[in-house]
């Protein structure tokens, strides 16, 4: 390794003062509701009339007041799941998230969350979020136009959605998973703030109970269930992936848990990768290394960088410290990023590989700057009628490029470029 030495700091938590507040704090409470609750399905027009505070009030206070509200219900949840077992939730809820078309993957992890395991409870909350922010999408393209919108915050306040579901589940959904202010349970799992166990098991009930009962909404007005589901992405084989088989290697995967790279115990956590590896369900266990991944660097980047504040949530006045600034040369503000050289030339060039390059026919397609980019791509051949020799431009003919226009055209593909590198900071 050719990068500097660095001592990690050892943080107590990775959760901001108002994050941690929220989910650790107002979410909990000895009271219950089971009103709630209608035949063991969320009941979503009783909890909306049970939240408390306007939704015109400042999202920072209203929000919490929501929360406050939730905390008896998540109770009920958690006692309806402590009494019916894996089995019999298994049988009572699985019917009804076919609109997933994730069955399989939701069935295994469910089942692990009753182990009590908080890395299962991780590995549950990533999922969960990620298959119901799919299937989202998938409801979305019923009635709405193409492409679905990239970002989970925008697809929460499309009136698409609202038209199918209603506006008492879009109003649970964005409470749970919604913008920086709300529990966002998703960006805060998936960008690697919680570490295992932080976050309550309760929260992470009431979000699988939603798939189910979102499935219940869906068959009660009538909605095809068994939707057509977008193609996945295909990540291709390189030797990169396909030659090192890392998790084989029992002396490495202990070297690993005895690095200061995070600053929990991560013994139980590489049991739990390596368990998941040899059962080939890949998908969990790469969910599970991403999280760490994320959450390891973050604090590298941070300490390296002496800007530890950024090791905690985002606000909602503040961007996330995530993968894409924190594998880039260059800071925001034009100052060099120093985790370059503290981990190595050689180890973040691979990063990158993993996360970026491997994809060789990937591009940013749902981006604003990209849709703008088509847009007005799509507008300006339009306008052009003539030829640089000034004869007729038939319908579809290519512009004849001359050396001026080329240069032009140049300078054009330059200030796209520009704007691509843009689209990836924003």
């Amino acid at each position: 390794m050719d990068g500097i030495s660095l001592t990690l700091p050892v943080v107590e938590t990775c959760l901001s003062s108002y994050v941690n507040n929220l989910i650790t704090k107002l979410a909990f409470t000895e009271a219950c509701d089971d009103n709630a609750l209608n035949e063991g399905f969320l009941d979503f027009k009783y909890i909306c009339s049970m939240l408390s505070g306007n939704a015109e009030d400042e999202p920072s206070v209203y929000f919490p007041a929501c929360v406050t509200s939730l905390a008896p219900i998540l109770t009920s949840v958690e006692n309806l799941v402590g009494k019916i077992g894996p089995q019999n939730f298994l049988d009572t809820y699985l019917p009804y998230v076919s609109w997933t078309g994730k069955q399989q993957v939701l069935a295994e992890i469910w089942r692990d969350m009753f182990t009590h395991n908080p890395v299962n409870e991780v590995t549950a909350l990533l999922v969960s979020s990620a298959v119901l922010e799919r299937a989202l999408g998938d409801v979305y393209m019923l009635k709405g136009p193409a492409p679905c919108p990239s970002m989970l915050k925008d697809l929460l306040v499309t009136e698409q959605l609202k038209e199918i579901l209603g506006e008492h589940v879009m109003c649970i959904l964005r409470l749970v998973m919604g913008p920086p202010t709300s529990l966002n349970l998703r960006n805060v799992a998936w960008h690697g703030f919680p570490f295992p166990g932080e976050i309550p098991a309760r929260c992470i009930w009431f979000l699988i109970l939603l798939v189910p009962s979102i499935g219940r909404v869906l068959e009660e007005r009538l909605v095809p269930v068994l939707m057509l589901h977008r193609e996945p992405v295909v990540f291709p084989r390189t030797k990169l992936i396909t030659e090192v088989d890392i998790l084989s290697s029992k002396d490495l995967i202990e070297a690993v848990k005895d690095t200061q790279f995070s600053s929990w115990d991560t013994r139980m956590f590489w049991t739990n990768i390596t368990s998941l590896y040899t059962q080939e369900r890949y998908g969990e266990c790469t969910a599970l290394l991403l999280y760490y991944l994320e959450q390891g660097l973050r604090l590298v980047f941070a300490t390296a960088n002496n800007c530890e504040n950024r090791i905690l949530t985002a606000e909602a006045t503040t961007l996330y410290t995530t993968f894409d600034e924190m594998l880039d040369p260059f800071l925001p503000d034009g100052s060099e990023n120093r985790l370059r050289m503290v981990i190595g030339e050689e180890i973040l060039n691979k990063c990158v590989t993993i996360l970026h390059e491997d994809i060789k026919s990937y591009s940013v397609q749902f981006h604003r700057i990209s849709l703008l980019k088509k847009e007005k791509a799509s507008e300006t051949d339009s306008m052009i009628l003539l030829q640089p020799d000034l004869s007729e431009r038939k319908p579809n003919d290519p512009f004849q490029s001359t050396d001026e226009a080329s240069s032009l055209e140049a300078k054009l593909r330059d200030i796209v470029a520009i704007l691509e590198v843009c689209a990836e900071v924003v």
